[in-house]
Formats: structure tokens, sequence, C-alpha cells
């Protein structure tokens, strides 16, 4: 849900450009119907009190469903932190700093483990998001980039990957821990696995 933020800064500048067209429209507008000229400055100064109005009404009515959007987003929270956050602090504490973690989400996790981390989705890995295309899934870019990057330690929920538990898990790795879903509110548990060790 947070991949579009980097868009915000840009959606924001189109927002206040569409509300000065908008406010320059009601003011050429205004001017029309009011018979008003370049001379006559009463009514120049009355179509900018208006389009100052109209202004204050736009970003009033858009900050009132940004407001509401937020409280809405607080109340409903996302159901993978608590569970990501505790394993990112278990790696925190039980691996090395140079310690390489693969999962399909990072960002939580990596963010509390503060781990070099393989992104099992291709946002940090470039060549990792060349392999999704229509024909592949992203457990086949799991697969490949445990292959390729061999991280130390692997996170996943338990049994949403099967290709990926047959093709390395079970080959090259062995759990160290693994955290009820339960206890989180979360669906699955969450296993953490040491891999390609000595």
């Amino acid at each position: 849900f947070w991949y579009y933020a980097p868009l915000v800064p840009g959606f924001v500048v189109l927002v206040g450009f569409g509300i000065v067209a908008i406010c320059r429209w009601v003011q050429i507008v205004y001017e029309r119907q009011s018979g008003i000229t370049n001379n006559n400055v009463q009514g120049t100064d009355n179509g900018v009190r208006l389009n100052l109005r109209l202004a204050g009404f736009l970003i009033l009515f858009f900050l009132v469903f940004q407001v509401y959007d937020l409280s809405n987003a607080r109340m409903f929270s996302d159901m993978r932190f608590g569970i990501y956050r505790a394993a990112g602090e278990w790696l925190e504490k039980n691996t090395s700093p140079e310690d390489r973690v693969g999962a399909m989400e990072v960002g939580i996790i990596g963010y509390y483990a503060h781990r070099p981390m393989v992104d099992f989705a291709g946002l940090i890995q470039p060549e990792v998001a060349e392999l999704l295309t229509q024909n592949t899934t992203y457990e086949d870019a799991a697969v490949w980039a445990a292959s390729k990057y061999q991280p130390r330690y692997v996170v996943l929920a338990s049994g949403l990957y099967p290709l990926l538990d047959d093709e390395i898990v079970s080959k090259y790795c062995k759990m160290v821990a693994q955290l009820s879903g339960e206890q989180y509110g979360f669906s699955n548990d969450l296993d953490i696995y040491s891999c390609y060790g000595d």
C-alpha cells in the first residue's frame, strides 16, 4: 500500500495546479458575468476574494477526506506488523550484523532486524524484479533469489510457499525459530530458518 508514496509530492503539485486552474476559471466567469474590466478595481478585488474562498473550500474539502482516511487507517492497522516486528527483533538479537536475511516482505522485518535483506519480491534487488513476468510467480523469483544470494536466514509464512520449501528450505535450511501467528493475530505462523550454514 505504501509503494505509491514517492508519487505523493507530484500528486500534491498537480492538485495545487488544479485548484489554481479552477479558481482562475471561476474568476474569468465571474468577471464576464459581472461586466468587470481591468479598470474596475473593486470588481477585481471581489473576484480575488471569491477565488480565495473557493480555494479555501477545496483545500478544506480535501483535508476532511484525508483526516477521515487517516483515522480509518489508524483503526485498521496492518495485521502483519506485530509478527514481522517480532521476527525482525529476533533476527537482531540472534544473528550477526553481516548476515543476509531473505523474505517475501522485507520492510518491517528489515527495519527491526537491521540486517542486509534479500527481497524475494524484487523491490530491493533489480535482478529479482526482472524475473517477474506474466509467466512467473513471486515464488519462482524467490527460488532464484535464494539460490543466487544465499541468504544466511530466511523468514517465511508457514505453508504458503511450497516450491520454495521444496527447492531451497528442505535442502539448505533448518528452522531456528517459529513465531505463532495466533499470538499476533496473523493467519499463519512465521518460520525463521538458518540456511547455507557449515
